[in-house]
């Protein structure tokens, strides 16, 4: 019996060193990196820490669902600056960044295929102007507000918007056209002048699609535009 106990001790020890090696490893494995199997991506971790490790597609739309119905750019913006999801966007796992607000085109597809199919934006005025010609579901983002509404581009060059403004629904019509990348319009009648008078304006365009665009007016102020169906 006393000569069995050296080996026993010496199972002991090498059972309890297989032990601490496979938990060493797999502290290797967990600690220092994120792991996507959805989108086949590695990539490291700001520090060491087990949160986050493997993270699932059911992950990521949650994410994404969080983004979606923040109440404003504000409650967007603090999201999208959390380390986590900042690095998701920096990784192209969700969507991309463009200007200080989110690339809207990736939100509007459920796969990175699907984006990566669309067409490219177009560039040309009479495209662009052919592209806009229809009714159009609108966002405008002004500093942390954002206002709802719609705008229906007439192929005689004439349209009619309607937007909630304050809890008030303004309506306003005149003519537009594109010109040199700018969408150029001119205000002529509106049903609340004291908010909207006659004016004119040119707002850039930074892309348009087939079913969503995006402009930026001369104060930065963003409108996202979703194509209604008729």
């Amino acid at each position: 019996m006393a000569d069995n106990q050296p080996t026993i001790e010496k199972e002991k020890k090498t059972a309890y060193s297989g032990w601490l090696l496979a938990v060493v490893v797999a502290m290797g494995l967990t600690l220092p990196f994120h792991y996507i199997p959805a989108h086949l991506k590695v990539f490291p971790k700001d520090h060491l820490t087990f949160s986050n490790t493997f993270i699932t597609q059911t992950d990521i739309d949650e994410i994404k669902e969080r983004y979606n119905s923040a109440s404003n750019s504000s409650e967007q913006n603090s999201i999208v600056s959390e380390p986590f999801i900042k690095e998701l966007f920096e990784q192209g796992v969700i969507f991309k960044e463009k200007t200080n607000y989110v690339d809207f085109r990736r939100n509007s597809f459920e796969t990175e295929e699907e984006f990566e199919t669309e067409e490219e934006p177009e560039s040309s005025d009479e495209k662009q102007t052919r592209l806009f010609i229809g009714k159009w579901k609108i966002e405008v983002y002004s500093g942390e507000d954002r206002f709802n509404g719609s705008t229906t581009y007439n192929s005689d060059l004439t349209f009619i918007s309607f937007i909630t403004f304050n809890n008030i629904e303004v309506s306003f019509g005149g003519t537009w056209k594109v010109e040199d990348s700018t969408l150029c319009w001119e205000l002529l009648s509106s049903s609340h002048p004291d908010i909207f008078s006659k004016i004119k304006a040119c707002d850039q365009i930074q892309w348009i699609q087939s079913t969503i665009y995006q402009t930026k007016d001369i104060e930065g102020n963003l409108e996202v535009g979703h194509r209604m169906n008729e």
